[in-house]
């Protein structure tokens, strides 16, 4: 008995709703919940870089103004403005792949998917 074996080594598809004994609902489900918890995941980091940049680096007012000057141009601020940016594109990537993802499920359902030559 093999106990490392690989967890995609065996799937079966003879007719079965089943993948490894698992209903194939359950495993299409934990592939939701872990494409949703990424975006929240990187829409969450975008959030807080913002909030911590608008806090620490400009804040609000004439002073925070002033402070501006000085404070934007510091090592801890532009890596936010770095965090800001990457986690902007990573979210903004996965809202596209998704929202397409559901037009092509629309535009055609149930396509037959072609099985792997050997």
């Amino acid at each position: 008995m093999n106990i490392m074996r690989s967890h995609y080594a065996d799937y079966s598809f003879h007719g079965s709703d089943k993948i490894d004994g698992i209903p194939e609902f359950i495993k299409c489900m934990e592939v939701i919940i872990k494409n949703v918890a990424s975006a929240l995941l990187a829409y969450s980091a975008h959030y807080a870089a913002t909030k911590f940049y608008n806090y620490a680096c400009i804040p609000d007012g004439f002073v925070g103004y002033l402070s501006g000057l000085i404070t934007t141009g510091s090592p801890v601020c532009q890596a936010g403005i770095q965090v800001i940016s990457n986690t902007q594109v990573s979210y903004s990537s996965m809202m596209m792949m998704g929202i397409t993802r559901i037009i092509v499920d629309v535009v055609a359902p149930g396509a037959p998917v072609m099985p792997k030559t050997v």
